[in-house]
């Protein structure tokens, strides 16, 4: 027999030791239709010709085949993605293998299902689509002695690789030269702000009041102009001016890394930002490599997932609801100031404008990326996640700028860009947020009524969708399993697209913000006595340990809670969480903080929670882009897992740098070219504490 027919009936005997037998399943005619007659030419003189030629052995020696740990969850045959690829005539298909082992002559270990996924990387001519794919699998397994019937039971999904020019992509050409113009913006505001210091150097001061007029702004906050240098200059007169100069990056650079914080801010903000987007990457970071389903010791790792340590993982999404908190402060103190300032009158227009171009461009821009990310790797896994996430881009992008994307579309894995179920629900209690805050300043007490009936309503809605979906929330880990990766079916419905994502079960945490903001508004001082600054740290601490680790004794031991209990931690753990939080603030801002203020009051995280939003839109495809252009599965432990975080978290913030200079900071310049005159008047680092953005 030659080498490689021996070779590949490995795979033959492996899988007839395990007693594999068909899954009967329905499919769509589309898969029953016949192998074309070019794919079939090709296969008879490639694969299956008795004189096997050299690219056809090299073929065969592609397909993927079993290793050592089937019992311990290594079902990922990739093969050779390489090897496969470099052959002219050949092009690399990934098979998702749905295989019944219910009659396995030995006993499964505990957490092997009957009907096991297995990924097989197989080596097929170029002239084969997905669809011959599918049908001839069967003509190659007989011709390789692989001992069991391959039928479309066992057949899932078909995905080949293909790559495109990218060239002839128009999206990715257009994201290039926009690439290329926001360069070149940003090289001649450069160097128009060198001309101009130069230029003023030779011009006297006859006023030396007006000395700090020539001085470049370095503010701290996001409202701060950056159009201070020479005011009387002819050259900054000159609209062309005034806009090369929102571009240019060593202003940008200057103003993200400065450090000077007004006395007014509510300085453990910038560490509470910074750790929580932290949060938000150690959770993707676990979630994502779970969605590539190529692990080759999933079994094993699922033990890891059971120590009491990594329930602060599985949790991780509890971050975005400090985020969700952040702003239910920022922006109810901002309006109420501004309320008292302007006798209760607002630019309401404005108001949503800016939040809207505020957000906006660099969304986006990271949806461009999404979708011109397809041409930057490449991979076993690589092109069935990419041709998944440009498809749901090209459908659904419009939603996700009118910030809809969490009702439409109706599935939380179709979204374009998945993180951003976060900036709709965001908005869309930003749009609503002034009803709440005009009560308050006209008639507070009902103003906190209506917020605790609306708590109280979220509660209700929340508690009735676990109910009647039968949620468990305990096996959807926390919330990150069908939270971050949109697969956590449970109870037959879909908990992420039901309740995860849609804000009349996340708006509670929102409110407590809102809540706190009143608090630390009307109030600058408060005395209490150091016992009870105790008593409430403690308190905190107790409710943020039983949010983070309440969950522990049903996912160590693999159990489900009473219908009772998940219906009461789905509805309270999110406003529970934001409780402890505020409890943070209110302490640190009063002057009970101890060393945890000075902690998160540091000055150098002051640069980093600037990036937060950048962040937040590009880590995703740097997780991305690290696991799914990945040759061989992965195997993975716990020191494996720190590393890629602390990687991925330097890369993100690093590359949030450059789209903070490029994007974010221009856009926020060039609003202050329209804005109305009135609007701009006033000390800018006096609102430092009650800006609104929150991430």
């Amino acid at each position: 027999m030659p080498p490689c027919y021996t070779c590949c009936s490995i795979i033959g005997l492996l899988l007839a030791l395990l007693g594999v037998l068909v899954k009967s399943q329905q499919y769509d005619d589309v898969n029953h239709v016949n192998v074309s007659q070019q794919c079939q030419q090709d296969l008879n003189e490639t694969l299956l010709s008795p004189n096997i030629s050299k690219d056809a052995l090299y073929a065969l020696d592609a397909f993927g085949k079993p290793g050592s740990g089937i019992l311990v969850g290594d079902l990922v045959w990739l093969g050779s993605y390489q090897e496969c690829q470099d052959l002219e005539q050949f092009h690399y298909c990934l098979l998702d293998l749905s295989i019944n082992v219910s009659d396995i002559p030995i006993p499964l270990p505990p957490g092997m299902k009957k009907s096991l996924p297995v990924r097989w990387g197989t080596c097929f001519p170029r002239s084969c689509n997905e669809d011959d794919v599918f049908t001839g699998i069967t003509q190659v397994a007989d011709k390789l002695h692989i001992k069991f019937n391959i039928t479309p039971g066992v057949v899932q999904h078909v995905q080949c690789s293909d790559p495109t020019n990218m060239w002839s992509d128009g999206v990715f050409v257009f994201t290039v030269i926009l690439c290329c113009i926001l360069g070149s913006l940003m090289l001649s505001g450069y160097a128009l702000d060198v001309f101009i210091r130069e230029s003023s150097e030779n011009i006297p001061l006859t006023n030396p009041s007006h000395n700090n007029d020539r001085q470049v702004s370095t503010g701290s906050t996001e409202e701060t102009p950056l159009l201070k240098i020479e005011k009387d200059s002819k050259y900054l007169k000159s609209l062309p001016s005034q806009f090369l100069l929102c571009f240019a990056f060593n202003r940008n650079l200057s103003k993200l890394l400065d450090t000077k914080q007004n006395e007014r801010s509510i300085l453990c903000l910038n560490g509470i930002r910074v750790i929580s987007m932290s949060w938000v990457i150690l959770g993707h970071v676990f979630a994502v490599i779970l969605s590539t389903q190529s692990i080759d010791n999933v079994l094993t790792f699922t033990t890891i997932i059971k120590r009491f340590g990594f329930q602060a993982v599985l949790n991780a999404p509890f971050s975005v609801d400090t985020f969700f908190l952040l702003s239910g402060l920022l922006v109810t103190m901002g309006c109420l100031k501004r309320l008292e300032k302007n006798n209760g009158r607002l630019p309401w227009f404005w108001f949503y404008f800016h939040r809207y171009w505020r957000l906006t461009p660099c969304l986006c821009f990271i949806i461009l990326i999404t979708m011109s990310q397809q041409h930057l790797g490449e991979g076993p896994v690589w092109f069935p996640m990419m041709k998944n996430m440009v498809s749901h881009c090209q459908k659904y992008w419009w939603t996700t700028i009118l910030y809809i994307n969490n009702f439409y579309p109706t599935r939380f894995d179709e979204q374009c860009v998945g993180v951003t179920w976060y900036l709709s629900n965001d908005m869309q209690f930003f749009i609503i947020s002034p009803i709440f805050i005009i009560l308050l300043y006209k008639f507070k007490k009902l103003g906190i009524a209506s917020m605790i009936l609306t708590c109280l309503v979220s509660f209700s809605i929340t508690i009735g969708l676990i109910v009647r979906n039968d949620f468990d929330i305990a096996s959807s880990a926390g919330g990150i399993a069908g939270g971050a990766t949109g697969r956590g079916n449970l109870g037959g419905s879909n908990f992420t697209t039901t309740v995860y994502q849609k804000p009349y079960c996340r708006i509670s945490v929102y409110l407590v913000g809102m809540g706190l903001g009143l608090l630390l508004h009307q109030h600058r001082k408060i005395r209490m006595p150091k016992a009870l600054a105790v008593l409430g740290w403690l308190f905190a601490t107790m409710l943020a340990m039983l949010v983070v680790y309440g969950l522990y004794p049903a996912v160590s031991e693999g159990t489900s809670l009473s219908k009772t209990g998940n219906a009461l931690y789905g509805a309270l753990a999110r406003c529970t969480w934001g409780i402890a939080v505020s409890w943070v603030i209110f302490a640190c801002y009063f002057g009970y903080g101890g060393p945890i203020n000075q902690f998160l009051s540091w000055k150098g995280w002051v640069p980093l929670s600037r990036l937060t939003y950048t962040a937040y839109l590009i880590h995703l495809p740097i997780v991305y882009q690290f696991y799914q252009a990945h040759d061989v599965p992965w195997h993975l432990d716990l020191i494996d897992y720190c590393y890629y975080f602390v990687a991925i978290a330097g890369l993100t913030y690093s590359v949030a740098v450059l789209f903070s200079l490029a994007v974010e900071y221009p856009f926020a310049n060039m609003e202050k070219l329209f804005l109305p005159g009135s609007l701009q008047r006033g000390d800018p680092k006096k609102d430092d504490d009650t800006k609104q953005d929150n991430v």
